[in-house]
Order: structure tokens, then C-alpha cells, then sequence
């Protein structure tokens, strides 16, 4: 129902900007696992909500992170952080 579908996303907001904040860290330390797998997680979560610009921003940061080229992975931060600014204006 509407009510349940606008707490998921309330919720999905609440935690995006430390997902954010867990991937930076990752990259800051260069652990491309972590950031496949941070980006991997937050990839479903955006494909069960329905949010597609912020599932395809994680797509392609895992698979920057996949590659391990550090330019292709920080522009691939910056532009899933831009989505989610973008996600967290829309829910306020």
C-alpha cells in the first residue's frame, strides 16, 4: 500500500547518506571489495524501490569497483552522491 511504499522509502533516505559515507570510506581505503559490495546492496535496494537513477549509479560503481581503476571508481562516487542528493531533495 501507499502508506508502506512511502516508509520504505523514508527509510531508504534515512540510510543513504551512511551507505554514502561507508562507500567513501571504502574508496579512501582503496578496498574495491568493499565498495563492489556496498554498491551491489544499494543497487537491489534502489531496484526493489523503483528509484532507477539510483540503481543505475550503482551498477556502475560496482562495476568501476570490479575494474580497480581508482578515476573510473571516484567519478562513479560523485555521481551516485549527486543521485542521491538529487533522491534526498525529492523526499523533503
Amino acid at each position: 500500500n501507499e502508506s508502506f511504499a512511502r516508509e520504505l522509502l523514508s527509510d531508504c533516505g534515512a540510510d543513504l547518506p551512511a551507505r554514502i559515507a561507508r562507500i567513501r570510506a571504502a574508496v579512501a581505503d582503496g578496498d574495491t571489495a568493499s565498495i563492489a559490495e556496498q554498491a551491489h546492496g544499494l543497487k537491489g535496494m534502489c531496484a526493489n524501490l523503483r528509484l532507477p537513477a539510483l540503481r543505475i549509479a550503482s551498477a556502475e560503481l560496482e562495476s568501476a569497483a570490479s575494474t580497480g581503476l581508482a578515476l573510473n571508481v571516484a567519478l562513479a562516487v560523485e555521481r551516485l552522491a549527486v543521485e542521491a542528493d538529487r533522491f534526498l531533495q525529492s523526499m523533503s
